[in-house]
């Protein structure tokens, strides 16, 4: 059975703000390149959103924790760090 990824994001090709949210994931997989992502891209994986939820994009799940907004890297690494 394959693991869950630590990261979800869900996103629109054509949000701004989602695009500078996975430019800080991005940063974030550099830096701690064990973290598994998975990038759900909407309308193509409503069906996944629609489960989850998801009411606003972007949107990031960390370790099963829904975080709204943009996220900073530091606020992504700090979400990952955090206790369960």
């Amino acid at each position: 059975m394959a693991e869950e990824p630590d990261i979800v994001m869900f996103r629109t090709p054509l949000c701004g703000r989602c695009k500078q949210v996975a430019a800080n994931l991005a940063q974030v997989k550099k830096l701690r390149p064990d973290i598994r992502v998975q990038i759900y891209t909407l309308p193509d994986h409503i069906q996944e959103a629609t489960r989850l939820g998801v009411l606003n994009l972007p949107l990031l799940a960390i370790r099963g924790k829904p975080f709204g907004g943009i996220l900073s890297t530091e606020q992504i690494l700090a979400a990952l760090d955090a206790p369960k």
